[in-house]
């Protein structure tokens, strides 16, 4: 059930030379299934029979791995307690991750074959409706044909209408040489964001962003070549989870990538890729067992309180919803006689706009990016209306801005960016931008909440001798398979570990959760 063994080993051992010795070792009963696609080119790799070639592999790799062992004991900073801490956590992560694989998330097959059905009508009519306002044969819903559509440099001889010219934002480029025009999201939206743009182009843009949108959620979380791959014999889905996936801490994941799969249906279908079902709906706990799952309320944004001491952002969630204090504050004219509750439930587009000013502005992004940050997730809204939100923001959390100024003057002294828990650092060899300073040390003490929780979860239902195990690592929430008499035990696990104590910056502060537990991710 271990498809990837340099996973395997890595999960399992990864401690001393020896073990990794021994670990290669044990290839020679290995289900073969990787192999160089080029003489030596170790990082492009593809399906294959060659069972030495296999051997050969990994016994490479268990060599590499074991130099870079040595390498890293040698350094003096090794035996520092900051990092054997770190050390000992992600050790044990590894081993989270190994254990998330080999359980796997089960697949409803009813399910899955509705949401095949759905996605491709869905990518049928939209690709109608995309080619109808094109008017260009042999026009297909691919970046090729949007390139050439577009751009004079790429135009074909079949495929061509706007002719426009070369671009001369780098950011519109695939490479820094300039040989290639992108037509990926953020470009497509830099262009479209111009006063310059032709009008029919921008619902031509919106209509082939909903055709990709539908068929790019079909072929990556539900029928494609590594969907099938990652479907064992017992019907259980097994992504590739990495406990070391980011320098915050932060786990990754990846075919399929979990944590990109859709919760719910956007109602309004303002997104860029508009209307889509809930994926989620294509797992399931299985017999007799059931999902539980505890999110973090708000995490970041209460990690950022603990950092900055912003005393606004800590009376805005102790309202419970920070978005909503928001634009009861910013919207006063408008909501000034109405609670937080109120906003949240009956004044949706004001909410919705305060919450997207807030994610993009808190570590210090400006007005463009927060602007393109607003496309992405409703292009009806306008660059003056998001302005005017974000001066509001910079009035109101004045202390998150000092916190930006503050933390950008002790890392140009310092050199580095830390996590204010296990002091986590990302050096820097020259001053970074202010976004990254700000950013850096909310994520990574966010992801120190949450690995030093999941781990003393992990070990807690060893511990007690349950059956449940953690399926899924999703940001700021777990996850967790198993049968249904066990959930009371689980519920208890959960908020003990996740709601525990932390000192940040000197002070105690306690995060909440909320559990809620169905037979579908979907429920949740």
């Amino acid at each position: 059930m271990i498809h990837d063994l340099r996973d395997a080993r890595r999960a399992v051992s990864a401690t001393s030379p020896v073990n990794l010795a021994y670990m290669a070792s044990i290839y020679t009963d290995a289900p073969p299934w990787k192999k160089y696609e080029d003489e030596g080119d170790s990082e492009k790799m593809v399906n294959t029979k060659d069972h030495e070639l296999l051997k050969k592999y990994n016994a490479e790799d268990c060599v590499y791995t074991a130099r870079a062992w040595n390498g890293v004991c040698g350094e003096p900073d090794w035996h520092s307690p900051r990092v054997r801490r770190l050390y000992a956590l992600h050790t044990g992560l590894s081993k989270v991750a190994a254990s998330m694989y080999r359980v796997g998330l089960p697949i409803d097959k009813k399910r899955r074959k509705e949401l095949d059905d759905q996605l491709l009508q869905m990518f049928d009519e939209r690709a109608a409706k995309l080619y109808g306002l094109v008017g260009v044969k042999d026009f297909k819903c691919n970046p090729n044909s949007m390139r050439a559509l577009l751009w004079k440099k790429h135009e074909t001889k079949k495929i061509h209408r706007f002719s426009l010219p070369d671009p001369e934002d780098p950011n519109q480029w695939v490479q820094k040489k300039m040989r290639t025009i992108a037509v990926d999201q953020k470009a497509l939206l830099l262009l479209i964001s111009n006063p310059d743009c032709p009008p029919d182009l921008i619902p031509i843009v919106d209509a082939y962003w909903q055709a990709c949108g539908a068929q790019k959620a079909r072929s990556t979380y539900v029928s494609s070549q590594k969907v099938e791959e990652a479907i064992g014999d017992d019907g259980c889905l097994r992504a590739g989870w990495n406990s070391c996936g980011t320098d915050t801490g932060r786990f990754a994941c990846s075919s399929p990538n979990l944590m990109n799969l859709s919760e719910k249906k956007d109602d309004d279908g303002s997104s860029i890729v508009g209307s889509l079902p809930n994926m989620r709906s294509m797992y399931w706990a299985g017999p007799g067992n059931v999902l539980i799952g505890a999110d973090w309320s708000q995490l970041e944004l209460r990690v950022m309180y603990a950092v900055s001491g912003d005393e606004v952002l800590g009376e805005a969630l102790a309202t419970g919803d920070v978005y909503s204090a928001d634009a009861q504050d910013i919207f006063a004219e408008q909501l000034s006689d109405k609670d937080v509750k109120w906003i949240k439930e009956n004044a949706k587009p004001q909410r919705k706009s305060s919450k997207i000013t807030h994610l993009a502005f808190q570590y210090g992004a400006g007005i463009k990016t927060i602007y393109q940050q607003a496309l992405e997730q409703d292009r009806r809204l306008k660059f003056s209306f998001m302005a005017a939100i974000h001066r509001k923001m910079l009035r109101r959390y004045w202390q998150t801005v000092k916190y930006w100024k503050d933390e950008a003057a002790r890392v140009q002294e310092c050199g580095y960016s830390s996590s204010r828990i296990l002091d986590r650092r990302r050096v820097y060899p020259r001053q970074p931008p202010p976004t990254e300073t700000s950013n850096f040390p909310i994520q990574s003490t966010a992801s120190d909440v949450a690995n030093i929780s999941m781990l003393k979860i992990f070990n807690s239902l060893i511990r007690n001798r349950l059956k449940t195990r953690i399926v899924i690592q999703l940001h700021d929430a777990f996850y967790t398979r198993g049968p249904e008499r066990e959930e009371r035990v689980v519920r208890e696990i959960l908020h003990e570990h996740m709601e525990a104590e932390r000192l940040i910056e000197g002070k105690k502060f306690r995060f909440p959760i909320e559990v809620k537990s169905g037979t579908h991710w979907s429920d949740l």
